[in-house]
């Protein structure tokens, strides 16, 4: 994944969706959550994560405006957890947020 670029105080909205192979997961009763940590820090911004289309397997996560400008300038890992109706959980990979002032 690329490096996702972020001005504070912007709004941020991401769309993602999940595939198993080239086909889209039906997210149908799954729950998503995400959050972005402060690369060698501990600082944590919350992101509003939602699940749009399931059958397609499609997520949304924002930041609000006064949630970035919060976020201090530099890298940020986003973290996305994915759990299914039955409670098994597994989470992505951390993309790079790079948040400029």
């Amino acid at each position: 994944m690329d490096t996702i670029k972020l001005r504070r105080g912007d709004t941020f909205s991401y769309g993602a969706q999940v595939k198993v192979g080239a086909s889209p997961q039906d997210l149908t009763g799954w729950q998503i959550a995400a959050d972005a940590r402060r690369v060698n820090g501990d600082t944590v911004q919350a992101i509003t994560a939602a699940v749009v289309d399931a059958g397609q397997g499609l997520a949304s996560l924002t930041i609000a405006e006064a949630g970035t400008a919060a976020m201090a300038a530099g890298y940020w890992h986003l973290q996305i957890r994915l759990t299914t109706p039955a409670g098994v959980s597994s989470s992505s990979e951390p993309a790079i947020i790079a948040v400029r002032a």
